[in-house]
């Protein structure tokens, strides 16, 4: 079982009863009842029945970013300003 808490560093980490290791993911549970996925990123903390551990932070998405099908079709190579990204009509010159 493992739930959500604070870490001394003020972000957010898990607690588990059982064992995790970096990069494992793991089933968190919320106060809710809700269940997430996180991937653990380290060990902060264990005393062999509890472990602590700090958690790999989500990719924050701007909902106005071309999704990978588009870049794939247009042949954009995903950096802006690069000579495919104009080419490859992601680029709105009235934007």
């Amino acid at each position: 079982m493992a739930t959500y808490t604070k870490l001394r560093d003020g972000s957010w980490g898990i607690r588990s009863t059982r064992e995790v290791v970096p990069g494992m993911s793991v089933v968190v549970t919320k106060k809710g009842g809700e269940a997430k996925n996180e991937r653990v990123a380290r060990i902060i903390w264990t005393d062999g029945k509890v472990w602590l551990a700090s958690i790999k932070p989500r990719a924050k998405g701007g909902g106005n970013a071309p999704r990978r099908e588009d870049c794939r079709k247009y042949g954009w190579d995903g950096v802006h300003g690069s000579p495919s990204y104009y080419s490859s009509g992601q680029y709105d010159e009235d934007s």
